[in-house]
Protein backbone atom coordinates (compact mmCIF):
# COMPACT_ATOMS: atom_id res chain seq x y z
CA UNK A 1 0.00 0.00 0.00
CA UNK A 2 2.93 2.33 0.63
CA UNK A 3 3.96 1.96 -3.00
CA UNK A 4 0.41 2.60 -4.21
CA UNK A 5 0.27 5.76 -2.10
CA UNK A 6 3.71 6.90 -3.30
CA UNK A 7 2.74 6.33 -6.93
CA UNK A 8 -0.51 8.23 -6.52
CA UNK A 9 1.20 11.14 -4.77
CA UNK A 10 3.90 11.38 -7.45
CA UNK A 11 1.38 11.26 -10.27
CA UNK A 12 -0.88 13.84 -8.62
CA UNK A 13 2.08 16.22 -8.33
CA UNK A 14 2.94 15.65 -12.00
CA UNK A 15 -0.68 16.37 -12.97
CA UNK A 16 -0.53 19.70 -11.16
CA UNK A 17 2.82 20.63 -12.69
CA UNK A 18 1.86 19.54 -16.21
CA UNK A 19 -1.95 19.52 -16.62
CA UNK A 20 -3.32 17.28 -19.31
CA UNK A 21 -6.00 14.83 -20.34
CA UNK A 22 -6.63 11.86 -22.63
CA UNK A 23 -8.59 11.16 -25.81
CA UNK A 24 -9.71 7.76 -27.13
CA UNK A 25 -9.38 7.52 -30.91
CA UNK A 26 -11.58 4.91 -32.58
CA UNK A 27 -9.57 3.83 -35.59
CA UNK A 28 -7.15 1.10 -36.54
CA UNK A 29 -5.34 3.31 -39.03
CA UNK A 30 -1.88 3.76 -37.52
CA UNK A 31 -0.99 6.37 -40.14
CA UNK A 32 -3.89 8.53 -38.98
CA UNK A 33 -2.80 8.16 -35.35
CA UNK A 34 0.75 9.18 -36.24
CA UNK A 35 -0.46 12.14 -38.30
CA UNK A 36 -2.76 13.27 -35.49
CA UNK A 37 0.13 13.36 -33.02
CA UNK A 38 2.18 15.39 -35.49
CA UNK A 39 -0.38 18.20 -35.46
CA UNK A 40 0.91 19.52 -32.12
CA UNK A 41 4.11 19.02 -30.10
CA UNK A 42 2.47 17.90 -26.86
CA UNK A 43 0.20 14.96 -27.72
CA UNK A 44 1.37 11.33 -27.76
CA UNK A 45 -0.03 7.77 -28.02
CA UNK A 46 -0.56 6.56 -24.45
CA UNK A 47 -2.55 3.31 -24.61
CA UNK A 48 -2.62 0.87 -27.52
CA UNK A 49 -5.82 -0.83 -26.39
CA UNK A 50 -6.90 -2.76 -29.45
CA UNK A 51 -7.17 -2.94 -33.23
CA UNK A 52 -9.60 0.00 -33.33
CA UNK A 53 -8.77 2.02 -30.23
CA UNK A 54 -5.71 4.04 -29.30
CA UNK A 55 -5.77 6.52 -26.44
CA UNK A 56 -3.79 9.74 -26.80
CA UNK A 57 -2.48 11.84 -23.91
CA UNK A 58 -1.32 15.43 -23.88
CA UNK A 59 -2.12 18.99 -22.96
CA UNK A 60 -5.80 19.94 -23.01
CA UNK A 61 -5.20 22.56 -25.70
CA UNK A 62 -3.21 20.12 -27.80
CA UNK A 63 -5.85 17.41 -27.50
CA UNK A 64 -8.56 19.88 -28.51
CA UNK A 65 -6.65 20.63 -31.71
CA UNK A 66 -6.07 16.95 -32.41
CA UNK A 67 -9.73 16.14 -31.71
CA UNK A 68 -10.83 18.79 -34.23
CA UNK A 69 -8.34 17.51 -36.83
CA UNK A 70 -9.51 13.92 -36.38
CA UNK A 71 -13.13 15.03 -36.70
CA UNK A 72 -12.25 16.60 -40.05
CA UNK A 73 -10.82 13.22 -41.10
CA UNK A 74 -14.07 11.49 -40.13
CA UNK A 75 -12.54 9.71 -37.14
CA UNK A 76 -14.65 9.29 -33.99
CA UNK A 77 -13.05 10.30 -30.70
CA UNK A 78 -14.10 10.09 -27.05
CA UNK A 79 -12.61 12.49 -24.47
CA UNK A 80 -11.82 10.63 -21.25
CA UNK A 81 -12.72 11.97 -17.82
CA UNK A 82 -9.29 11.66 -16.23
CA UNK A 83 -7.11 13.84 -14.03
CA UNK A 84 -4.07 14.00 -16.30
CA UNK A 85 -2.17 12.93 -19.39
CA UNK A 86 -1.12 9.55 -18.07
CA UNK A 87 1.46 7.29 -19.72
CA UNK A 88 3.00 10.25 -21.54
CA UNK A 89 5.97 12.60 -21.04
CA UNK A 90 3.66 14.82 -18.96
CA UNK A 91 4.14 12.26 -16.18
CA UNK A 92 7.95 12.27 -16.31
CA UNK A 93 8.19 14.16 -13.01
CA UNK A 94 6.56 11.18 -11.28
CA UNK A 95 9.33 8.77 -12.23
CA UNK A 96 12.12 9.82 -9.79
CA UNK A 97 9.98 9.81 -6.60
CA UNK A 98 8.37 6.53 -7.61
CA UNK A 99 11.78 4.97 -8.23
CA UNK A 100 12.96 6.23 -4.83
CA UNK A 101 9.96 4.55 -3.19
CA UNK A 102 10.58 1.32 -5.12
CA UNK A 103 14.19 1.31 -3.96
CA UNK A 104 12.96 1.10 -0.36
CA UNK A 105 11.13 -2.22 -0.77
CA UNK A 106 12.22 -5.79 -1.34
CA UNK A 107 11.12 -7.37 -4.62
CA UNK A 108 11.16 -10.99 -5.71
CA UNK A 109 10.82 -12.93 -8.94
CA UNK A 110 7.08 -13.56 -9.50
CA UNK A 111 5.98 -17.15 -8.84
CA UNK A 112 3.79 -16.85 -11.97
CA UNK A 113 5.09 -14.90 -14.99
CA UNK A 114 3.73 -11.34 -15.19
CA UNK A 115 4.13 -9.43 -18.47
CA UNK A 116 4.82 -5.70 -18.49
CA UNK A 117 2.42 -3.74 -20.71
CA UNK A 118 5.18 -1.26 -21.56
CA UNK A 119 8.21 -3.46 -22.30
CA UNK A 120 6.32 -6.70 -23.13
CA UNK A 121 8.91 -8.50 -20.99
CA UNK A 122 8.27 -10.71 -17.94
CA UNK A 123 8.89 -8.94 -14.65
CA UNK A 124 11.84 -10.12 -12.58
CA UNK A 125 13.45 -9.00 -9.35
CA UNK A 126 16.17 -7.43 -11.48
CA UNK A 127 13.98 -5.34 -13.81
CA UNK A 128 10.86 -4.72 -11.71
CA UNK A 129 11.87 -1.41 -10.14
CA UNK A 130 13.05 0.20 -13.36
CA UNK A 131 10.00 -0.93 -15.37
CA UNK A 132 7.46 0.15 -12.75
CA UNK A 133 9.12 3.54 -12.31
CA UNK A 134 9.34 4.19 -16.05
CA UNK A 135 5.87 2.99 -17.03
CA UNK A 136 3.99 5.96 -15.55
CA UNK A 137 5.33 8.06 -18.45
CA UNK A 138 5.44 5.39 -21.16
CA UNK A 139 2.69 4.05 -23.45
CA UNK A 140 0.99 0.78 -22.59
CA UNK A 141 0.60 -1.95 -25.21
CA UNK A 142 -2.37 -3.96 -23.97
CA UNK A 143 -3.20 -5.40 -27.39
CA UNK A 144 0.34 -6.71 -27.83
CA UNK A 145 0.26 -8.34 -24.38
CA UNK A 146 -2.96 -10.19 -25.25
CA UNK A 147 -1.42 -11.44 -28.50
CA UNK A 148 1.74 -12.46 -26.64
CA UNK A 149 -0.27 -14.42 -24.07
CA UNK A 150 -2.15 -16.22 -26.84
CA UNK A 151 1.11 -17.05 -28.61
CA UNK A 152 2.40 -18.72 -25.44
CA UNK A 153 -0.68 -20.94 -25.18
CA UNK A 154 -2.83 -18.91 -22.79
CA UNK A 155 -6.42 -18.81 -24.02
CA UNK A 156 -8.36 -17.88 -20.86
CA UNK A 157 -8.30 -14.59 -18.96
CA UNK A 158 -9.90 -13.80 -15.59
CA UNK A 159 -10.72 -10.14 -14.97
CA UNK A 160 -11.23 -8.72 -11.48
CA UNK A 161 -13.51 -5.69 -11.28
CA UNK A 162 -17.09 -4.42 -11.37
CA UNK A 163 -17.51 -4.51 -15.16
CA UNK A 164 -15.98 -6.52 -18.05
CA UNK A 165 -14.05 -3.57 -19.47
CA UNK A 166 -10.84 -5.47 -20.22
CA UNK A 167 -12.74 -8.61 -21.19
CA UNK A 168 -14.51 -6.69 -23.97
CA UNK A 169 -11.19 -5.26 -25.15
CA UNK A 170 -9.66 -8.75 -25.19
CA UNK A 171 -12.52 -10.09 -27.33
CA UNK A 172 -11.97 -7.27 -29.83
CA UNK A 173 -8.30 -8.25 -30.05
CA UNK A 174 -8.87 -12.01 -30.29
CA UNK A 175 -12.39 -13.44 -30.28
CA UNK A 176 -11.07 -16.94 -29.58
CA UNK A 177 -9.94 -15.92 -26.09
CA UNK A 178 -12.17 -17.04 -23.20
CA UNK A 179 -12.83 -14.43 -20.52
CA UNK A 180 -14.36 -14.60 -17.04
CA UNK A 181 -15.30 -11.66 -14.83
CA UNK A 182 -15.03 -11.85 -11.04
CA UNK A 183 -17.10 -9.01 -9.61
CA UNK A 184 -18.57 -10.60 -6.47
CA UNK A 185 -18.53 -13.75 -4.33
CA UNK A 186 -20.90 -15.62 -6.64
CA UNK A 187 -18.79 -15.03 -9.75
CA UNK A 188 -15.65 -15.94 -7.79
CA UNK A 189 -17.18 -19.26 -6.77
CA UNK A 190 -18.30 -19.89 -10.35
CA UNK A 191 -14.75 -19.42 -11.65
CA UNK A 192 -13.40 -21.66 -8.87
CA UNK A 193 -15.90 -24.34 -9.87
CA UNK A 194 -14.88 -24.05 -13.52
CA UNK A 195 -11.23 -24.41 -12.52
CA UNK A 196 -12.16 -27.55 -10.58
CA UNK A 197 -13.95 -29.01 -13.57
CA UNK A 198 -17.51 -28.21 -12.49
CA UNK A 199 -19.72 -27.02 -15.35
CA UNK A 200 -21.56 -23.74 -14.81
CA UNK A 201 -25.37 -23.88 -14.60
Amino acid sequence: MKLVAARGKAMAAACQAHPGSMLAVMTGDTAVIAAACQQVPDVWPANYNGPKQTVLAGSKAGLAQVEAWLSDQGVRTVPLKVAGGFHSPLMADAQPPLRAALDQVHVFDPATPVISTTTLEPFSAENMRSILAAQVAEPTKFADVVRQLKATGIDTVIELGPKPVLSKMIKRIDRSMTTHLISNAASLNAVIDLNNGVKAD
